[in-house]
């Protein structure tokens, strides 16, 4: 098992890249290869010289040869946002992205409803599998629930991040609702 991004910390261990590597491992019975990194730095400089380190660069080469991949989608609703849980983003900063039409993230990389990486400064300083690598993992499982995650799954789904889903059936029928109305949109104009 490699963990596929930094760490969340302390702040939010449900949610941490860590502790759940750890305790899947263990459910397992695998070894677990670790980041020891957070998940967002304060800066794309800092971010370059960490993917530099060997430790941390050695785990990053592993997670591109994984043939399973076991994902979270996260969302830009303060409500449910692990980076705001996390205090990588305030709730402000969360509003104002969803208003720019950023919907959530995968792997922390902050995405819109069609699958597209916004171009963020917040993107630049993520410690973890770039989304092109990941698109090259030949099994990956999204894993997502909860009707504010609707539309950043529905962007993971566009973008080709997973292909497997795994969410409840509301979720399921609200990301199909979206997927036709955006459509219709698009056909519109």
């Amino acid at each position: 098992m490699i963990q596929l991004l930094g760490g969340t910390g302390a702040c939010d261990l449900q949610t941490d890249g860590l502790e759940l590597a750890k305790a899947l491992a263990q459910k397992l019975g695998a070894r677990c290869g670790v980041l020891e990194a957070p998940l967002i730095v304060q800066s794309k400089s800092l971010k370059d010289l960490l993917v530099q380190e060997p430790r941390i660069s050695r785990v990053l080469k592993k997670a591109e040869e994984v043939d399973i991949a076991l994902v979270g989608i996260g969302s830009n609703y303060y409500e449910t946002s692990a980076l705001v849980r996390a205090g990588f983003l305030s709730r402000e900063e969360s509003q104002h992205l969803l208003s720019r039409g950023v919907v959530g993230d995968i792997c922390g990389r902050q995405i819109d409803i069609d699958g597209n990486v916004c171009e963020l400064d917040i993107n630049q300083r993520v410690i973890g599998i770039e989304l092109d690598k990941l698109s090259k993992i030949p099994e990956v499982i999204g894993v997502a629930a909860g009707i504010q995650k609707a539309e950043a799954i529905l962007g993971t789904v566009r973008g080709r991040y997973v292909n497997v889903l795994v969410t409840d059936e509301e979720t399921s029928m609200r990301i199909l609702s979206l997927h036709k109305e955006t459509q219709w949109d698009k056909s519109a104009k």
